[in-house]
């Protein structure tokens, strides 16, 4: 009796879902910091992400190679498309992560700037596509879907060449 006990615990462990519910990445919360808040056109600005558990069941799953994806709206223009996009078929993992509820998981980005006019930006539409680490074959992972950010980071782009720029 007492194999049989052992044997269905490992079954129900092993069958367990890694996402439980029909949208997996409710529960998943995107925040990003800015660590500068000016920057000259065409330089970088090291960027902090934060992804949340707020929901009761944990997270286990993995960032796609394809990056942080996010727009910039201005005074003078929205322009779009200045994340590191890059179109992958099977997408791999570049980072594993796994949240209990309330946990947060942090990890860096760089933010490159583009050739944009001196003014006042917000970082918007800024996303990060989620993979499902537990479902990777030699073609890649599974996606699971892209998580939003909730904020929208202001940055102040400057001619000046007292701003120092963010090498990395």
């Amino acid at each position: 009796m007492r194999r049989f006990l052992i044997g269905l615990a490992v079954i129900v462990i092993w069958i367990t879902p890694t996402f439980s519910s029909e949208n997996p990445l409710k529960d998943l919360k995107l925040e990003v910091t800015l660590m500068s808040k000016e920057v000259k056109a065409g330089d970088s600005v090291h960027a902090q992400i934060a992804l949340i558990n707020v929901g009761a069941d944990a997270i286990k799953a993995c960032i796609s190679e394809e990056g942080l994806n996010y727009d910039f709206r201005g005074a003078h223009t929205a322009v779009g498309g200045f994340g590191l996009v890059v179109e992958v078929d099977h997408p791999a993992c570049t980072e594993h992560f796994s949240l209990n509820a309330g946990e947060v998981y942090r990890t860096d980005r760089i933010i490159t700037i583009p050739k944009l006019l001196a003014g006042s930006y917000k970082i918007i539409s800024i996303s990060l596509p989620i993979l499902d680490s537990e479902d990777c074959g030699v073609f890649g992972c599974k996606r699971i879907g892209d998580v939003q950010s909730s904020s929208e980071p202001s940055l102040e782009i400057v001619e000046n060449s007292n701003v120092e720029s963010n090498p990395k």
